[in-house]
């Protein structure tokens, strides 16, 4: 079966595409969408980074500029003829809902692969799966500025398991505790490599912005 996926350079959305290409799903495209800020539907940070993941993975990409309005969502994948529809929805019963009611009301199937799976087992297949995700956003207790740029291995699961016991965080940021950004992976054909960045914090919130990237050979 054809397939599309929702990708927003993090870590979830691309595993998600990742095991539904294990499952035989052909995914042909990419939809990249640029919310605006603080969006409940959507991750925000370096959306425009995007398109060197798309370019590593070879595959064509999409980019739109929407709100949270389903209908905008709706507008969207009514232009794509692929029925099946990825997302790295986990958690979250407001995103998935809403894209399950699009993708009924046209007539698509939304696959989300992640969904209620153990977070703290999701994170540690992502690790053992040779995912490279760094943080590019913090926005919780016990969750610094240290973090950022930081990528997420064994050493950073245990820190998460000891946040999630003292202070309730979600391990996998369906919370908006964090959000990444993935340099690499097993589909890539070649991996990012960041030039160029800024690190803002406002009081208890981060965000690494990213100004330059560049494809680089992976071996």
């Amino acid at each position: 079966m054809d397939g599309i996926s929702l990708i927003s350079g993090g870590k979830d959305s691309l595993y998600a595409m990742y095991i539904a290409m294990q499952q035989g799903i052909n995914i042909k495209k990419i939809i990249n969408i640029i919310p605006e800020r603080y969006s409940f539907m959507y991750h925000f940070p370096n959306t425009e980074i995007v398109k060197y993941i798309a370019e590593a993975l070879n595959m064509e990409i999409y980019q739109f500029k929407i709100s949270d309005n389903i209908d905008d969502l709706k507008l969207i994948l009514s232009n794509f003829d692929e029925i099946m529809v990825t997302s790295g929805a986990i958690a979250s019963e407001y995103q998935k809902t809403r894209i399950d009611m699009v993708c009924t009301e046209l007539g698509k199937i939304h696959y989300a692969p992640l969904w209620r799976k153990d977070p703290f087992n999701l994170l540690n297949e992502i690790i053992e799966s040779g995912f490279k995700a760094i943080f590019v956003s913090v926005s919780a207790e016990g969750l610094g500025e240290e973090l950022l740029g930081k990528e997420i291995n064994m050493g950073v699961l245990n820190k998460i398991k000891e946040l999630n016991k003292k202070y309730g965080i979600h391990p996998s940021g369906e919370g908006g505790e964090y959000e990444t950004l993935v340099l690499d992976s097993p589909i890539f054909s070649k991996k990012l490599g960041i030039i160029d960045y800024e690190k803002i914090w406002e009081g208890s919130y981060g965000i690494m912005n990213i100004k330059k990237v560049q494809l680089e050979e992976k071996f």
